[in-house]
Formats: structure tokens, sequence, C-alpha cells
């Protein structure tokens, strides 16, 4: 039994040794410490790794109308430190910061761009882990928040594509209804767009980047961040012209 015992520890400790979240601490220990300070102990910061590189799990705040199956992780870190009441601090001075320092490091983008559809979709990259909100998010800074449309248009004038709004009160409408894109049947491609409505209205869009991946804004609480696309989720594929 003490054989078998100790030769499940050392499975266990060689699994966590080969795991994403582990390689990226050895690789970037230093910077992550120089990043956080006295924020977060060495032992709190591998263990949000393991959430964010070996669980894809980006959700730092509760939002109400997208409950994750598991506790957003500002929320479990105040748990973890016996102490609810300060998520909300420890979303803004660890886990947001730790998020735009790990995600843009840790995805491989596409190959260099050859055209201006792959040139949205490479510059798309360029701001995954930035928190989500109001489009304010400043490259030069590197300061701000971005909601979907925020972050469509920050990729596509990256990539030198202006286009003339759409009718439509919001900005994913305008986006959507702008003759510079037209709509395509069958799989996107890398650098189309993907749209879909709510309540009779064009309300969320993200950037199609290859290999079965979208990046997007998705909500509050979380961060822009590269998903699976799932074709039953969008309603529109838009192409530029």
């Amino acid at each position: 039994m003490c054989r078998i015992a100790l030769s499940l520890l050392w499975l266990l400790s060689s699994a966590q040794r080969s795991s994403t979240s582990h390689q990226f601490y050895q690789q970037h220990q230093q910077a992550l410490h120089q990043l956080l300070g006295q924020a977060a102990t060495p032992t709190e910061i591998r263990a949000l790794l393991g959430y964010v590189l070996d669980q894809q799990h980006t959700d730092v705040e509760p939002n109400r109308y997208f409950q994750p199956t598991r506790p957003p992780l500002a929320v479990w870190l105040a748990r973890q430190r016996g102490d609810q009441a300060s998520a909300g601090r420890l979303a803004t001075t660890v886990v947001y910061p730790l998020l735009r320092y790990v995600l843009p490091r840790a995805i491989t983008p596409p190959t260099p761009p050859t055209s201006p559809a792959t040139r949205v979709a490479a510059a798309a990259y360029r701001y995954v882990g930035v928190r989500y909100g109001p489009p304010t998010f400043n490259p030069r800074t590197n300061q701000g928040t971005l909601d979907c449309s925020g972050l469509v248009n920050l990729a596509l004038a990256d990539a030198g594509i202006m286009y003339p709004r759409g009718v439509g009160s919001g900005a994913t409408e305008g986006i959507v209804n702008s003759s510079r894109f037209y709509a395509v049947p069958g799989s996107p491609l890398p650098g189309d767009l993907l749209a879909r409505q709510h309540g009779g209205a064009w309300r969320h869009i993200g950037i199609y980047v290859g290999d079965g991946y979208l990046i997007e804004a998705p909500y509050r609480g979380t961060v822009v961040r590269r998903v699976a696309y799932r074709p039953e989720k969008w309603l529109r594929i838009l192409r530029i012209r």
C-alpha cells in the first residue's frame, strides 16, 4: 500500500510539473512577482494560473446575467483569505492585472497576416486579457476597458480598415449594418466578424481568428478572451469587402 501511495504522489507531482500553468510560472515567475508585488503570494499566483491556464477559467467577478459554474476568480481568492468582502479589491489589484499579463503570453497567435482580414484577426490577439467595460482602452498606456464593439473597432483600426457606420442606435448594430461588411453563409474565415442578437437587436459581436477559435469581450466581470467557436451561438458571419 505504501508503494502504491508513493506512486500516486509521484504521478500527481509529475502531472503538476508538466502542466501549462507550472511551466508558465517557471518561465515568468520573476515578472509575475514584480507585477503583483505583495498583493498575492506565490501559492496564490500558482493556484490562479492553474484555473486560468489549465481550466480556462477567466470569470473574475460575479455577473447577474451570466452565472459561471465555478466561483469567479476574485471571489475564490477572497474566500481563500477568509475575507469575502475583499473580492472587489482583489479583482482590481490581483486578478485583472494577472490576466492581462498571462493571456497574451500564453496564447499562440496566428501566422503572420497576409490580407486585411487576417490583419484583423492578428490585431485581436493584442487585446486578450483587457478588462470588460466601456471602450476606453488606450493601447499606448495599456489602461482602460473594452466591450465587444470596442474590441472590434480597435482591431479594425489596427488593420487599417475604416468603415461607414450603419443604421441602428447601438455600436454593434452600426458595425453589422455597415456597407463595409457583407453576410456570408457557411463557415467563417480568419478576420470574419461574428454577430448575434438579443431581443431582436444586434447585441454582441466577436472576431473569428481561425483554428476553431474566436476572440470576444463577452460580458461584465471578465476579460477579452479567446474561446472555441460554436456555430449555434452566432446568427451572422460578416466578411470585409
